[in-house]
């Protein structure tokens, strides 16, 4: 005999059961926790420090005739450009000094590229923090470029509340659907480091868009994982940034774009190698990241299951608490992106929220299966 309560079976009440705890679950993250990153706001002062821009650049022409005099015209009275020469070309650090005569600001360094360590990323960060003028830093990449000639300002006002500075950074816009699903993934990314440093949990910032003091930099002694050619935007961040030590700035004028190369291939590849260090991080962040993709994961087949077995009144709730999660989800994102200057991307996220937990399962598999190549030294 088949067990029933009120005449629902287990194989309903289950699912019914599920999908509710499933969707206050989603409730906690998606207005309780990510909400917080459309209304956040860093209290700052207008007594902004002079700063100093560090930038690493391994033989890139495009950033020496493009990005770099966007990032030399800032409008900001007291700062500098610190560019490390990692093994350029004669043809770019020759472009790269002729730049350096027209601008007083932009000072260049160079380091000779070891052949036996390619990748010695914190090695070249590490000279450009050391050349540095003024202790009050922000980094950014090469291929990447600041929207405005706000970007500076927008970012340098952190330093008058903390010593860490975290900004957001995606993908430049870009024609097609594929660019905007990776914006989406790009953006959700974000917006859990975002909203995890907003409420004190400091796990992560973005190489594109981050600052820190040089003197918060020798205090811990420099980077830590040495060998491990990533985590200068993580792993260091979690040794050195403190819930009264951070600033969090969030606007358009400060979101940084970075341009795009390679196709879904070159994504997949660069996912693989960053999400490397996710091993080393707090149990904590990974528990609830893991919570938040599996309980959608939960939400959305007992919403399938219930819907799709038509039993009487559980399927129309089912549909109701199904639009109701979708409801606030997209308001919530609708104000994240508002906030932080993203368009066009509230039709690519339905696809999106539907396939990211399977996405970040298969991306869990492949870096187990087949490790990236070039992460350690």
């Amino acid at each position: 005999m088949e067990f029933e309560i009120y005449g629902y079976t287990l194989w309903e009440i289950v699912p019914a059961a599920v999908l509710l705890i499933a969707f206050i679950i989603q409730m906690i993250w998606y207005p309780g926790r990510y909400g917080k990153v459309a209304v956040f706001k860093q209290r700052v002062s207008r007594d902004t420090p002079a700063v100093s821009v560090v930038v690493v650049l391994e033989d890139n022409m495009a950033f020496v005739e493009q990005t770099l005099p966007l990032l030399l015209e800032q409008d900001y009275r007291d700062y500098e450009v610190v560019v490390v020469d990692y093994g350029c070309s004669p043809e770019v650090a020759e472009a790269l000094e002729g730049t350096a005569m027209r601008y007083a600001h932009l000072k260049t360094t160079r380091i000779n590229v070891d052949t036996k360590y390619k990748r010695r990323r914190k090695l070249a960060l590490s000279v450009g923090i050391k050349a540095a003028s003024f202790p009050h830093i922000l980094f950014t990449e090469s291929y990447a470029y600041p929207p405005s000639s706000q970007w500076l300002p927008t970012m340098a006002k952190g330093f008058t509340a903390a010593q860490v500075v975290i900004g957001y950074a995606n993908y430049e816009p870009a024609k097609g659907f594929f660019n905007k699903l990776i914006r989406c993934s790009r953006l959700m990314m974000s917006v859990r480091y975002l909203s995890s440093a907003i409420r004190g949990r400091v796990y992560r910032g973005i190489s594109t868009n981050l600052g820190f003091t040089a003197p918060l930099y020798f205090e811990h002694k420099g980077y830590n994982y040495q060998r491990l050619n990533t985590g200068d935007n993580d792993l260091f961040i979690q040794k050195i940034a403190t819930l009264r030590n951070t600033a969090v700035i969030l606007s358009p004028q400060s979101a940084v774009r970075e341009h795009y190369f390679g196709g879904l291939a070159g994504w997949w590849s660069e996912r693989r190698y960053h999400s490397h260090t996710y091993r080393y991080y707090p149990a904590s962040v990974r528990a609830g990241i893991f919570t938040e993709l599996f309980s959608r994961v939960l939400f959305f087949a007992a919403a399938a299951w219930l819907i799709a077995r038509m039993v009487p009144v559980l399927w129309i709730a089912a549909v109701v608490i199904l639009v109701l999660r979708w409801l606030a989800v997209y308001y919530v994102i609708f104000r994240i992106c508002l906030r932080l200057g993203e368009k066009n991307l509230l039709f690519a996220f339905f696809l999106h929220d539907l396939v990211s937990p399977f996405s970040e399962t298969l991306l869990s598999l492949s870096r187990k299966i087949r490790p990236s190549q070039g992460v350690w030294s």
